[in-house]
């Protein structure tokens, strides 16, 4: 492809996996925001907040007065200690007052985007009754997104590889969407082309059953084939780690699949965050012009 990709899509970071500590240190947070949403070579940034009252009030200003696309993820969460489709009641208690919570921050930092995660998965015979559960939460989180004209974004993982969460494979995931519709209608998915590979699927084969439901996409890396490897699993290695899944070749059919199914279009282009973590003793800034680099490549041969 000869024309620009940033002229067919948005083209931006998710600040909390460049700076992964963030999520568990709130001064990281506060501190590494403001740079990424001062680059002049991003449209779209992904960010989570502190509950930190003063630092949230002083990124909700950042965040305010800068010119880009934002989208909000509740990475603060522990989703890998419970499932937003508990049936545990204190959970379910604790979930919507996170969640309120959450909402609310994204509303006033100017979001136009909240993304969720299903959560750990609690097993077969407990599957069903989780769903109805995140279901429910769903349709209660979309009727509070949509004062702000938030669209809610459910990010598919793995379920048997790494995260194990509960949602899912696209078929299932795509079930999910369309069986809560036309009630709700700003619901949507964010595809992880990192997590599709975690998941088994093929780049195709997921972007071809979402299509019509897809509102925004991760382009990262994963690391699958050795379980010692500090990597392993979805922890979002650079792409082109050593031995990972991703590197411009993959990103390419990727790339293409996108551009297939009209995702990736001049008239409306749609948005895609670069979601990878530095190594140990390497540099961010490196590390963010290097995986710009590698997009444009892999752009260069669809």
């Amino acid at each position: 492809m000869i024309d620009d990709i940033r002229d067919y899509a948005r083209i931006g970071l998710a600040h909390f996996m460049f700076y992964p500590d963030c999520v568990v240190d709130e001064q990281v947070n506060i501190t590494t925001l403001p740079g990424i949403l001062a680059r002049d070579d991003i449209e779209l940034v992904d960010f989570c907040l502190p509950y930190d009252v003063a630092g949230r009030a002083r990124l909700t200003a950042a965040l305010r007065a800068c010119d880009k696309h934002l989208g909000f993820a509740i990475h603060p969460f522990p989703l890998d200690k419970i499932c937003l489709g508990t049936t545990v009641d204190n959970e379910k208690a604790l979930t919507r007052m996170i969640l309120e919570d959450q909402v609310a921050a994204a509303a006033a930092a100017g979001a136009d985007a909240f993304t969720i995660a299903s959560g750990i998965d609690p097993g077969v015979a407990a599957r069903p009754a989780a769903v109805d559960q995140l279901r429910e939460i769903c349709r209660w989180l979309c009727r509070q997104a949509a004062e702000h004209d938030m669209t809610v974004l459910l990010e598919p993982f793995d379920r048997d590889t790494h995260r194990r969460f509960l949602m899912g494979p696209t078929t299932e995931c795509v079930e999910f969407v369309e069986s809560m519709q036309p009630a709700v209608d700003n619901l949507r998915l964010q595809l992880d082309i990192a997590h599709i590979l975690l998941a088994g699927e093929t780049f195709e084969h997921a972007i071809t059953t979402a299509a019509e439901h897809i509102g925004h996409v991760h382009l990262g890396n994963c690391y699958i084939s050795d379980p010692a490897d500090p990597f392993y699993g979805d922890k979002h290695p650079p792409i082109g780690y050593p031995g990972g899944e991703i590197d411009v070749p993959q990103l390419t059919v990727a790339l293409r699949a996108l551009l297939n199914i009209g995702y990736l279009d001049r008239d409306q282009r749609g948005t895609m965050a670069i979601e990878t973590r530095p190594v140990a003793g390497s540099n961010v800034e490196e590390l963010i012009q290097d995986s710009l680099e590698r997009l444009d490549q892999a752009w260069a041969h669809v």
